[in-house]
């Protein structure tokens, strides 16, 4: 079923006119905004510079493809001290700005970057926090840091509607495979 959900979506013909992050364009040629490097059938920029951004980012970095051009935006902040009010501040400004415009809290975790994870695993993660426009655009705000001794840092990403579906269509056809695959092993023990 979500598998027939995806196809669906991605049937439905692309709006180059929908709104992104930063003032970019779901849809749009990702050329302009720097060197365009290709991975399998993705294409990946990294860019200090967008048309809006906040004054918080560190550097940015545009994902899509040739056909369907801008699906997804990373924005990675720069550096703070983990447990720094600021650190703190510019999360839930962050938060609240996307909230303002019109995202819905899906789901939001409590910070973890003193936890036994943290101390034990080598790679902190923070405040989570995911949101939805009405039109399927996801944003996902997270604290990080590499462990517990250096400077933590704030990464935003955001998903067109398309690279949503995209994803959904990857993990169905996934489980399908691993389906078969459960199902011929049986067979062999017959």
């Amino acid at each position: 079923m979500i598998r027939k959900i995806a196809l669906f979506i991605l049937a439905i013909p692309f709006t180059v006119n929908a709104s992104a992050p930063f003032g970019l364009t779901w849809g749009a040629p990702l050329q302009g905004y720097g060197e365009i490097v290709e991975n399998a059938s993705e294409q990946v920029v990294t860019t200090h510079t967008l048309p809006k951004g906040p004054s918080i980012a560190r550097y940015y970095e545009l994902y899509g493809t040739q056909a369907a051009g801008l699906l997804k935006v990373m924005m990675q902040s720069g550096y703070y001290s983990q447990h720094s009010s600021q650190f703190d501040d510019d999360f839930n400004f962050i938060k609240a700005s996307l909230i303002n415009i019109g995202y819905h809290t899906t789901e939001s975790k409590s910070s973890e970057l003193s936890s036994y994870k943290c101390v034990f695993q080598g790679h902190c993660i923070g405040k989570r926090w995911y949101g939805r426009l009405d039109d399927n655009t996801s944003a996902f705000v997270v604290q990080q840091a590499p462990n517990r001794n250096e400077q933590g840092s704030i990464q935003v990403i955001f998903k067109s509607p398309e690279q949503i579906a995209l994803e959904l269509a990857r993990a169905d056809a996934l489980a399908e495979r691993a389906e078969s695959q459960r199902a011929n092993d049986e067979l062999a023990f017959d």
